[in-house]
């Protein structure tokens, strides 16, 4: 920020002369009501006369003075200038950045996806005392000049007090935000290190609570050794957006057909939680989902993505719909929260869809000794019509022995026994859908890209499947046309809803 860029200034003039008692040719012009509050806060201040420094004891007599000199723009851009920037730096002061951070906070339509980041130079009182105070403000001064010209576009640098700065960064993904101010702390012309905080902008942030967030930051930046950028700012300011996410209507749901290979009918579908950010773009599961278990946001992250599937599922009525069962993923969390197994029941009631028609998909950990509680909840939940099934099997450490005291309906074979079903995976392959049968649950294969590997997995007796190759995750409403159009790509027939484009990894989520 300039000066010419200070509020109430109106940029395009030259800078003052500083002959005594000789008004600019052309100067600042401020409003009146700035004058005259300039006035009121330095009522002790001195201007430069004809004969040299006049004081000014009174409000009245300093705009008198003033008036009758000729030039009170002069002294009045002057004053401004020594109020609104750091002594040292010529930067912006705390004053400036609090009014425009209020401001823009007070605009949520700018504010969105504004980054905060506070910049602490370390050990400034040690550098203080090889170098000198002196000799420290010129150094001081030239890594601003440094960070001025590294700048993102449009953010902005402030001078709070001495050795610490703000950073504003307008309209940053939070990853971007993170790497600039790396960029800033490195190879500065400082004898010492550099620690950053990032706070990032929720809905209905106020000045405070922003900068409060970025002091935390800060703060543990500091507390992990200094020299560094917050290690949590990413987590931190991705799981506020997770929060505000939720409650703007950026989250929402697309459906991965699963399809009998043998018949190609698709049979179910599985909900997968997608993600439109607002500045970041579609972010995708295998960011948001990590982060959500850290932030403790992943509870209101699974009750939506519930509450919208077993919703939209009832909501859809005709033959088309038949009987698809849909899947939901569900966590340890969850199944552990009081209540959660008749809460579920009550929300398949008070939407009017049969229990039979869900799917509550767990990982094996869930189902290992050490979560009774978690079984419980299953056991009660399939007890009331709902259908269980442990989603990507093969990649725990659950027990063969203990598999078949479990309260499972399905068991979902991992993507890794399917991407080359002709190496010894293939043999495990065959040993898994053995060991369902024999349990007489179902078995569903997931990540089917290619036609061999739906003749491999059909040709193991497994009869579900669910992949790239039988159906892309789309809106319900386009999973359901397929319900009467898919055919099996085992007899020579297009997939089911393939699509067009390279096939990618599929989300539990």
């Amino acid at each position: 920020m300039t000066y010419a860029d200070t509020p109430g200034v109106t940029a395009g003039a030259e800078r003052p002369s500083d002959a005594p008692g000789r008004a600019a040719a052309a100067g600042w012009r401020l409003p009146g009501a700035v004058l005259a509050g300039v006035a009121a806060v330095v009522c002790s201040l001195v201007v430069l006369g004809i004969d040299g420094l006049v004081p000014v004891t009174s409000v009245a007599a300093g705009c008198a003075a003033v008036a009758a000199l000729g030039w009170s723009t002069v002294w009045a851009a002057r004053a401004v200038r020594r109020l609104e920037t750091g002594a040292m730096t010529g930067l912006p002061n705390r004053h400036v950045f609090e009014r425009a951070l209020d401001d823009l906070l007070g605009r949520p339509d700018r504010a969105q996806g504004t980054v905060l980041s506070l910049l602490d130079l370390d050990d400034l009182k040690r550098v203080d005392k090889e170098l000198g105070r002196s000799a420290t403000d010129r150094v001081v001064r030239a890594c601003v000049r440094t960070w001025q010209e590294r700048l993102p576009a449009g953010a902005g640098l402030y001078d709070l007090e001495r050795g610490r700065f703000a950073l504003v960064i307008p309209e940053a993904a939070s990853d971007d935000a993170v790497a600039a101010v790396d960029r800033l702390r490195s190879d500065l012309p400082y004898p010492g290190t550099v620690t950053a905080g990032i706070g990032r902008y929720c809905a209905g942030d106020t000045l405070a609570l922003l900068t409060t967030r970025a002091g935390a930051s800060l703060h543990r930046a500091k507390l992990a050794g200094k020299n560094c950028v917050d290690p949590d700012a990413w987590t931190q300011t991705l799981g506020l957006d997770i929060r505000r996410g939720l409650a703007e209507g950026e989250f929402f749901l697309h459906y991965q057909p699963i399809v009998r290979l043998d018949t190609g009918e698709v049979v179910g579908c599985e909900a997968l939680l997608r993600w439109a950010h607002p500045v970041r773009g579609p972010v995708p599961p295998g960011d948001f989902i990590p982060v959500a278990e850290v932030t403790g946001t992943i509870g209101d992250l699974d009750r939506f993505a519930l509450t919208t599937a077993v919703r939209t599922l009832a909501a859809t009525a005709g033959p088309s719909a038949g009987m698809l069962r849909l899947g939901v993923n569900v966590t340890g969390a969850d199944l552990r929260s009081p209540g959660y197994a008749d809460g579920v029941l009550g929300l398949l009631e008070s939407a009017g869809l049969a229990p039979e028609r869900l799917v509550l998909e767990v990982t094996e950990s869930i189902l290992g000794d050490d979560q009774p509680v978690a079984v419980a909840a299953l056991r009660r939940l399939r007890e009331g019509g709902v259908r269980i099934a442990i989603d990507d099997f093969g990649t725990g450490y659950s027990s063969l022995g203990r598999i078949g005291s479990l309260p499972i309906d399905i068991i979902k074979i991992d993507r890794l026994f399917v991407e080359n079903p002709e190496s010894s995976r293939g043999a495990l392959l065959a040993a898994v859908v053995a060991l369902a049968q024999a349990l007489g649950v179902d078995v569903v294969a997931e990540g089917i890209e290619t036609r061999d590997q739906a003749r491999v997995v059909l040709d193991a007796g497994c009869v579900g499947g669910r992949g790239y190759l039988l159906g892309r995750p789309a809106a319900f409403d386009d999973v359901r046309g397929l319900a009467s159009a898919a055919s099996c790509p085992g007899e020579g027939q297009a997939s089911a809803g393939s699509g067009t484009g390279r096939p990618g990894p599929s989300t539990s989520r």
